[in-house]
């Protein structure tokens, strides 16, 4: 496996060199997964704790490995998702309980009329097969032929009418059912939010920026990020610290990469840094990635051009990763455009703004580098850093998702979010959104569906706003328990 190929099999790894992977349509999970050799301590964990597997389906964003292949076709997790969503029938609509309540009172009601007067006719003398002619007869005439069209016309009706409303409906008895969902459960990634990260926030030279909409925003006014020499060096590290492979096709820039250093990229271009040409300038000698014990990127770069650049020397490292871990490295960080030194009063003032940026859910990276005459051998490369700053990242909620969330609850239909995100990233999306309606979030992790009596699955299928750490076969689980309480449309 190596960066931007799929997984064709459910495999054990056996070799991985700073391997992650994307299984969002597996896992829900927003970021790539960091994967090991190491086995793992305990059995029956998710899909998203089993680090040493991958799965079909899944997309390779970094590094390299080996693995060895334990299933394939419909033995693979991807392969039980169909065969469950094959097996699953759709319950009855309302109206097909409503017919077929209707159906077994006609049938009830005609036979007892018609026993009546075969009785009836048999007490006056007349011939019991003529009588059996005449009931059975009136049987027949009592069974309303023209139902079933009436049913499909009015429903075809409503197909149209949905339709001048941009609403495309497959089945008839859709429209019907629509008018009849109490709850509608909703994935997170990629239905509410875009699935890809975006930069939201950067802390840089002591201030700290929102990016929003390709620009920089210091405080509500708009911040020309080119015009400033620290966030063009930030900007210039995320793009040499990357992996990401930038081509330019037709005056465009296309990015294949992890969601991760794609964002940075992209962050970077709208403070005026063209990617292609700053690694032709810098080129990569040596990347070294993340791993197990290190949560930190390094890549070291040749200045083939001095003095045309923001970086001198011969050498230059680069490093982006955890903020805590970025900072122990660090001695010296940019102030008024100026080289001084890192205090522990800095440190923790830095440290205050990566806790503060974290709380929200977001993902924080550490952005640092050293211009070097040479390296020694034996040395460590990414020491006696110089900080730059932080950079904040999440998936952003998809445009339209919140009106629509307040037009469900206006319309009294309740809200379930179903993820495989963590506990605290589901509870973010979830108050950002009001699922609660302005009143407290009730947060249901998976892990304990199983330990569930009736009472118990009742009392969360009627509270509970969001499911976190869902794998696909508990979605089914958490639908079908919520379709005993309530009616249910999965979307």
């Amino acid at each position: 496996m190596k960066a931007g190929t799929y997984v064709c099999a459910d495999s054990r790894l056996i070799e991985a060199e700073h391997l992650t992977v994307d299984e969002s349509a597996l896992t829900g999970e927003s970021l790539p997964i960091a994967k090991t050799v190491e086995a793992l301590a305990n059995y029956g964990l998710g899909l998203a704790e089993r680090t040493n597997m991958v799965y079909m389906g899944a997309r390779v964003t970094g590094g390299q490995g080996l693995a060895m292949v334990v299933a394939t076709g419909p033995s693979t997790e991807l392969g039980l998702i169909l065969k469950l969503t094959g097996e699953t029938g759709s319950p009855e609509t309302p109206m097909e309980r409503q017919l077929a309540r209707v159906g077994r009172q006609l049938v009830l009601a005609c036979t007892g009329i018609c026993g009546v007067i075969l009785g009836i006719g048999l007490l006056r003398g007349l011939g019991l097969v003529e009588m059996l002619q005449t009931a059975i007869s009136l049987a027949v005439a009592s069974v309303p032929e023209g139902l079933p069209a009436v049913a499909a016309t009015t429903l075809a009706l409503g197909v149209l009418r949905m339709r001048r409303h941009g609403v495309i409906i497959r089945k008839l008895e859709a429209v019907e059912t629509l008018g009849c969902v109490q709850t509608i459960c909703l994935d997170k990634t990629g239905t509410l939010t875009l699935n890809r990260m975006e930069v939201a926030f950067v802390h840089c030279s002591g201030r700290r920026l929102e990016f929003s909409a390709g620009a920089f925003l210091d405080g509500g006014r708009l911040f020309h990020a080119s015009g400033d020499a620290t966030m063009r060096k930030l900007s210039e590290i995320c793009v040499l610290c990357s992996e990401t492979a930038i081509e330019r096709r037709a005056g465009q820039y296309a990015f294949n990469g992890s969601s991760t250093e794609n964002a940075l990229v992209q962050m970077a271009l709208h403070v005026g840094i063209h990617p292609i040409a700053l690694r032709s300038q810098y080129p990569a000698n040596r990347m070294i990635g993340r791993s197990q014990d290190r949560n930190f990127m390094c890549s070291l770069h040749e200045v083939a051009h001095k003095g045309s650049g923001s970086f001198q020397g011969k050498l230059l490292v680069a490093v982006k990763g955890s903020p805590n871990e970025v900072l122990t490295m660090c001695r010296w960080h940019i102030c008024d455009n100026k080289r001084v030194p890192l205090t522990e009063t800095d440190r923790s003032r830095k440290r205050a703004e990566n806790d503060e940026m974290a709380g929200a859910v977001l993902r924080v990276l550490g952005i640092a580098y050293r211009e070097r005459k040479s390296i020694e051998r034996g040395a460590r490369v990414e020491s006696d850093l110089v900080w730059l700053g932080l950079v904040a990242m999440a998936d952003p909620i998809r445009g339209g998702v919140s009106d629509t969330i307040r037009a469900f609850h206006r319309a009294a239909i309740d809200t379930v979010m179903i993820t495989g995100d963590q506990r605290e990233t589901a509870s973010a999306v979830g108050r950002t959104l009001a699922l609660n309606r302005n009143g407290p979030l009730r947060v249901f992790e998976s892990t304990r569906l199983a330990d569930l009596d009736e009472i118990g699955e009742q009392d969360i299928s009627e509270h509970a706003q969001v499911f976190a750490r869902v794998s696909p076969v508990n979605k089914l689980q958490i639908v079908q328990a919520l379709q005993r309480v309530r009616k249910v449309v999965a979307m």
